[in-house]
């Protein structure tokens, strides 16, 4: 299944938050399987994925692959869309994960493994993408006092 569409419209509902279960949790944070995403009113290029299990806080800082990687198309595996019940590419919405290791100069992004959501469900999980090979888990994009350039 091929995945090309941006998903900022479906992410931005009027409660400003949506529930989103991971069954099988995320790596490295296996435990935590509800979380809670919610569009940064600040900085509307960032939605920021927030643990609701209990235990140790995570969040994670996430963006709509499509806007900042021009041309983006995501190659998603059988058995990742399967696992989700994801049957038409219009019920998958994509996040990718923001690293600020280089703040403020530039953030990176991870293309090749985004986050993969059921736009029904909003089941979760996150996925190496069968093109992983085209695209960086340290996607570079610059900042400016916008958000990304």
């Amino acid at each position: 299944m091929t995945c090309s569409v941006e998903c900022d419209a479906a992410i931005r509902e009027p409660a400003g938050a949506v529930a989103v279960r991971f069954p099988d949790g995320l790596p490295a944070f296996e435990s935590h399987r509800d979380f809670e995403l919610v569009a940064d009113a600040d900085i509307p290029l960032f939605y920021w994925l927030r643990s609701a299990s209990e235990g140790e806080p995570v969040t994670l800082v996430t963006v709509d692959p499509f806007v900042v990687a021009p041309g983006y198309v995501a190659d998603i595996r059988e058995p990742d869309a399967l696992s989700l019940e994801i049957g038409d590419p219009s019920d998958a919405l994509l996040l990718a994960i923001v690293n600020f290791s280089g703040y403020p100069e530039s953030v990176f992004v991870n293309l090749s493994g985004p986050i993969l959501m059921n736009a029904r469900t909003w089941r979760a999980r996150q996925v190496v993408l069968e093109n992983a090979s085209d695209y960086g888990f340290r996607h570079s994009v610059s900042m400016n006092a916008e958000g990304a350039a």
